[in-house]
C-alpha cells in the first residue's frame, strides 16, 4: 500500500502529573527515557506528516528538542490534570492552527508502551484505511475471563458479572481482548464528531502480550527491565 504522508499525523500525549508512578514518562529503559521510544517508532514508520508531542513538562520538552521532526505543543493547564483525558487533548489539537484539514487521519502513541515497533504502526494504518472501520486500536488478550471478575463490597467479595460468572472460560476463547494501551488511530471527521475512539466501526490491531507492556505501575516498570524486552 502507498502511503501518503499528507494524510496522517501522530500525538503523543504525556503529562508531567502522574499518580501511580511518578515520572513515568521519561523512566529509563536502554538508556532513553520512555518516550524516546515513542518518538523514534513514529519517525521510523515513516508515516507522518507531524509527530506532536503534547506536554506540560519541562524535562520532557527538553528531550523532544533532540528530534527535529517533533513539533512540542505546550499542554494548558485545564488539559494537565488527572480529570482531562487524551480525547480532550486530541479535540485541542485537532481544533488548532497545527492541524491541516488535508489530513484525514490521526494517530496517537502512548509514551509509556516501548516495545511497539514501526511496523505496527505501519500495518496498524494499513488495516484502518483498507477495511471498512473508522477506527483503530492495537489490543491483546485478557490474562485472564472478564466475567469472573469480582468486586470488594463491605468485608465480602462479589461476583461483578452475576449472570456470566458461571460461564466456561473456553466459550469466548479468542474472543475477547482488551485495548493493550499502546496504539490508536481514527478517521479525524469520525472522531471530532464522537470524541472517542471507541466508535461504531471499531477494528483492533493484534499485538501479543510481551509487546503489550504498558508502564502505570511499578510493577510493569520491573517486568520491563527485569526481562530485558
Amino acid at each position: 500500500m502507498n502511503i501518503d504522508k499528507r494524510e496522517i499525523f501522530c500525538i503523543i500525549p504525556a503529562r508531567k502529573g502522574s499518580k501511580r508512578l511518578k515520572n513515568k514518562n521519561i523512566l529509563l529503559y536502554k538508556r532513553k527515557p520512555l518516550i524516546s521510544h515513542s518518538i523514534e517508532a513514529a519517525i521510523k514508520s515513516n508515516i507522518f506528516n507531524k509527530i506532536i508531542v503534547s506536554s506540560d513538562s519541562p524535562k520532557i520538552k527538553k528531550i523532544c528538542k533532540n528530534y527535529k521532526q517533533v513539533i512540542f505543543v505546550p499542554r494548558k493547564a485545564s488539559l494537565a490534570n488527572s480529570k482531562a483525558t487524551v480525547s480532550d487533548v486530541c479535540i485541542d489539537i485537532l481544533n488548532s492552527k497545527i492541524f491541516e484539514k488535508k489530513m484525514k487521519y490521526f494517530c496517537v502513541l502512548y509514551a509509556t508502551s516501548p516495545l511497539r515497533k514501526p511496523a505496527d504502526i505501519r500495518k496498524c494504518f494499513k488495516n484502518l484505511k483498507l477495511k471498512n472501520v473508522d477506527s483503530i486500536i492495537a489490543v491483546t488478550k485478557y490474562y485472564f475471563p472478564p466475567f469472573q471478575a469480582l468486586i470488594k463490597k463491605n468485608k465480602f467479595l462479589k461476583p461483578f458479572f452475576k449472570n456470566l460468572i458461571n460461564i466456561k472460560s473456553n466459550k469466548f476463547e479468542n474472543k475477547i481482548y482488551v485495548d493493550n494501551g499502546s496504539m490508536y488511530m481514527a478517521r479525524i471527521k469520525t472522531f471530532k464528531k464522537k470524541k472517542t475512539f471507541y466508535t461504531n466501526k471499531l477494528a483492533g490491531y493484534y499485538m501479543n502480550q510481551n509487546k503489550s507492556i504498558d508502564i502505570d505501575y511499578l510493577s510493569d516498570y520491573i517486568r520491563l527491565i527485569k526481562n530485558n524486552l
